[in-house]
């Protein structure tokens, strides 16, 4: 198999969510992946940091083959893109590779002259979102512009040619097939945990808790970037409501961008033993959101959201940490109603404080209840063997 990325590889993100999936590919089927994908000059040139990458990946029988990434309009860049495809070109003809995997459109527009020079070659679409909106949403991207109709046309194409996509939410598909009137193969798979998650230390846990001095408190938690998806004002004035429900509530707020998210915790003015900002290791992060009580996931309504899969969710699910989520957040919201993990807030509601109190009470009189149903939940949905028949319907397009 082929796998194509046209993102940096470093990335946090992308060890959770592409190398974990090429993993479980090479674990459970007789599979062998060649990873395509692109990295800042500065890591390409440390040899270290290559070295061990290369010794990681193929521990799991993945193959990398690296390219300089230069800068989005550095012209050297898209030569390495041609290169790229040039060598999965080659691995096409040498290897007798059969299913191309893409991240995203832009790395399945990439792929599609390989697609249609090997009409015996299966492209699989691994959709994350919508990319173009995303872009619109930004600020990158102005709507209607000639770089808007490109990227847009760009989107249609990936969608038409790829053979079979995975989408992150069942709200994903519908909107393929309302807009675009795909009839081929679609198949949803949510953003998945890592197997970490699935594997608590429970001792660890609440020797952190004591650590933090957090045992007697209503620990409510966040763990993400500080960015436009991330609604971090509305998440403090969640909180304040809280506060005046349950007056030992702390706020324990889990990111890379402390300077940032300490700002904002000033310009309200909260006082700071009532929160605690600190990076985690990603590797370590399960065992901090075990020790919340609650945890909070509020974007816009919009139609980026509407169709997204923040893989916080499975993850905060995993730790068994019951959530406050807004609603349209991709299936999710959907699903925090049918399972009782949690409660929709909608934050024009004239009813939130009184909704919150009832919840923040139900929280504690039955916490072991949303522990277990959480849990289960997360193993139901968002554990990769939940997936498995999809994943193996891939393999065998690779192995006929």
């Amino acid at each position: 198999m082929i796998y194509i990325m046209v993102e940096n590889i470093s990335g946090s993100v992308i060890k959770s969510q592409v190398i974990s999936v090429l993993s479980y590919l090479t674990q459970h089927f007789d599979l062998d992946v060649h990873l395509l994908a692109l990295e800042r000059k500065s890591l390409c040139r440390d040899s270290d940091y290559l070295d061990e990458l290369r010794r990681e990946l193929e521990r799991h029988r993945i193959k990398l083959h690296l390219f300089v990434h230069h800068g989005r309009r550095h012209p050297l860049t898209y030569i390495n893109l041609g290169r790229m495809v040039l060598r999965a070109l080659g691995l096409l003809l040498k290897d007798k590779q059969r299913v191309i995997m893409a991240r995203n459109i832009h790395a399945a527009f990439a792929a599609l002259p390989l697609r249609l020079l090997f009409p015996g070659s299966y492209l699989l679409l691994d959709l994350r979102g919508l990319f173009v909106q995303e872009l619109v949403l930004k600020g990158l991207l102005k709507p209607q512009s000639v770089l808007h109709r490109i990227l847009e046309w760009m989107e249609l194409c990936s969608y038409t040619v790829s053979d079979h996509i995975l989408c992150v939410s069942k709200h994903l598909a519908q909107h393929l097939v309302e807009t675009v009137g795909r009839k081929k193969e679609i198949s949803v798979i949510p953003c998945c945990v890592e197997s970490d998650f699935l594997a608590l230390d429970v001792a660890k846990s609440t020797k952190i808790a004591q650590e933090l001095g957090l045992t007697d408190k209503l620990v409510v938690v966040y763990a993400g970037s500080v960015t436009s998806w991330n609604l971090v004002e509305p998440m403090l004035d969640l909180f304040a409501l809280l506060r005046k429900i349950q007056p030992a509530a702390h706020f324990l707020f889990l990111t890379a961008a402390t300077d940032q998210a300490e700002q904002a915790f000033r310009e309200k003015n909260w006082p700071p033993q009532e929160y605690t900002i600190m990076t985690v290791p990603h590797r370590e992060i399960q065992n901090y959101i075990a020790l919340a009580d609650l945890a909070v996931l509020l974007r816009e309504d919009n139609l980026v959201n509407r169709v997204a899969s923040p893989v916080k969710f499975g993850e905060y699910m995993a730790c068994g940490v019951p959530i406050c989520i807004t609603p349209f957040v991709g299936d999710l919201s959907e699903l925090v109603i049918q399972h009782n993990v949690g409660l929709v807030v909608d934050r024009d509601d004239k009813d939130i404080d009184m909704k919150l109190e009832a919840f923040v009470q139900e929280i504690q009189h039955h916490r072991e209840g949303y522990r277990r149903r959480c849990i289960e939940l997360s193993r139901a949905y968002f554990d990769r063997k939940a997936y498995h028949a999809i994943y193996e319907n891939i393999v065998k397009k690779e192995q006929m």
